[in-house]
């Protein structure tokens, strides 16, 4: 008697879960992007409030911001690859999982503002660029030099002659006028 109602429980469960899944999936198939589109004019706001956008900070936090929400779909309704977060949660809501990995990706990233609020902007110091940025960790490479060109060939080589030679007849030719 347990057995058939301990059965009866499970059947019930894998049930609902699959009713949740075609759920999802048939909400995915619609899926609006008013969430995309709101937190990444939160994003823009936050980075801008920050340094206008002078430092590579707010470009990397859009980034990081995008493939998050990426991943978090992905762990919910998986249909693409995940790059950072590389788990499953069937049971989430795509749209709560989205939002929640765009809004724990900003406040790690600025961890002074509150997405909802608007700060007054700093005052620009004169730097344009971040110095300590080559040394930031890469979040969607396996490595910085992964997709690196091949250094040219020596001067001295073979394959520069080649190339150099080969590339001269690319050059346009003039036309000469005919004076009458």
């Amino acid at each position: 008697m347990r057995s058939n109602q301990l059965l009866v429980l499970v059947m019930v469960g894998v049930l609902k879960v699959a009713a949740q899944e075609e759920s999802a999936l048939a909400h995915a198939g619609t899926a609006d992007p008013k969430l995309a589109v709101a937190w990444n004019q939160i994003a823009y706001d936050i980075a801008f409030a920050e340094d206008q956008f002078l430092t590579f900070k707010g470009h990397r936090a859009h980034a990081m911001m995008h493939i998050a929400m990426h991943d978090a779909l992905n762990a919910v309704l998986p249909v693409y690859r995940q790059f950072a977060y590389r788990d499953i949660e069937l049971f989430a809501h795509p749209v709560a999982a989205a939002a929640q990995a765009a809004h724990d990706l900003l406040l790690s990233q600025y961890p002074n503002r509150q997405p909802a609020l608007q700060q007054t902007t700093t005052p620009w110091n004169g730097f344009v660029v971040q110095p300590g940025f080559r040394f930031a960790k890469p979040f969607g490479l396996r490595a910085p030099s992964q997709f690196r060109p091949v250094p040219p060939p020596a001067l001295e080589s073979t394959e520069y002659a080649a190339a150099y030679n080969g590339g001269k007849g690319l050059r346009p030719r003039r036309k000469r006028r005919s004076h009458c």
